[in-house]
């Protein structure tokens, strides 16, 4: 099989850079299949020898919430959410009582921390480039998730103590 030059077609007149969240291309998908795109590039590598192009467009008006795979992100967040909120209110009772809690919070601490980081991590991968942005609080939640799984100490700390209070 022979090689194969490509070239990509990202940036457009007026946007800098290369940036997704520019692009004003729009391509729409025929009811034969093919694809109508309309707008502009420049800039295109490799343009002199390429025999393939890749152009970066966005797609009709499709909506985010609309895929499956986003519904599915969306799903597993609040799983994860309702699944880790009784641990953290059992601790609480457990401790208002004056029960020994130490295992559950160690529990609840893992928990806790890994559920901020899913979520985080999720809205950060279907907010692409803007969830790094200023208009989001995803940078802020996500460095919280990051140093949640550190602080008081490091998860595999409240892991090693808890597996050893299960297995006296």
């Amino acid at each position: 099989m022979g090689a194969v030059d490509s070239a990509l077609r990202g940036n457009e007149p007026g946007a800098p850079g290369s940036d997704p969240l520019l692009i004003t291309t729009r391509a729409r998908r025929q009811a034969d299949g093919t694809w109508t795109v309309h707008g502009g590039k420049w800039f295109v590598s490799g343009a002199g020898s390429a025999d393939l192009a890749f152009v970066l467009a966005r797609t009709s008006d499709d909506r985010l919430a609309d895929l499956q795979l986003v519904q599915r992100m969306v799903f597993e967040a609040l799983l994860a959410i309702r699944s880790c909120r009784p641990l953290v209110f059992d601790t609480i009772t457990r401790y208002d009582t004056g029960e020994d809690v130490s295992m559950e919070i160690g529990l609840a601490k893992v928990a806790a921390a890994r559920m901020l980081n899913q979520v985080t991590d999720a809205a950060m991968q279907v907010y692409g480039a803007a969830g790094f942005g200023p208009d989001t609080p995803l940078p802020h939640l996500f460095r919280s998730g990051r140093t949640a799984r550190i602080l008081d100490g490091p998860d595999e700390l409240h892991v090693s103590s808890v597996a050893r209070r299960i297995l006296r």
